[in-house]
């Protein structure tokens, strides 16, 4: 089973003989394999907390990050193109700019 498989805890209200855990267990596997999820039986005046972990989130922002990654990229070529035309208008192969992304230099 995967990381991802759901769980089903099972809590006993009552204390239970021996024979009658060992048949809960045994129910429990079959209940499992059926379900297609993983089952946990707990004892009496115990609990149990199922904890997320945050794989799932750390590699949502690695994938952010690659993705923000590639649009500066990009970005960083555009704006490279608009000045090498900028340049091939001119004439200038210097690279002396006089038009500037920002409207409001001159």
């Amino acid at each position: 089973m995967s990381k991802d498989t759901p769980m089903l805890v099972i809590q006993q209200e009552e204390h239970m003989s021996k024979a009658s855990v060992a048949r809960l267990y045994e129910m429990a596997n079959e209940w499992g394999k059926e379900l297609g999820v993983k089952v946990v039986v707990i004892g009496k005046g115990m609990s149990a907390k199922l904890e997320h972990g945050n794989a799932d989130i750390v590699a949502a922002l690695h994938e952010q990050s690659a993705a923000i990654s590639r649009l500066a990229d990009s970005n960083q070529q555009v704006i490279d193109y608009l000045l090498s035309e900028e340049v091939a208008e001119a004439g200038d192969v210097e690279g002396s700019h006089t038009r500037y992304l920002d409207p409001d230099e001159e």
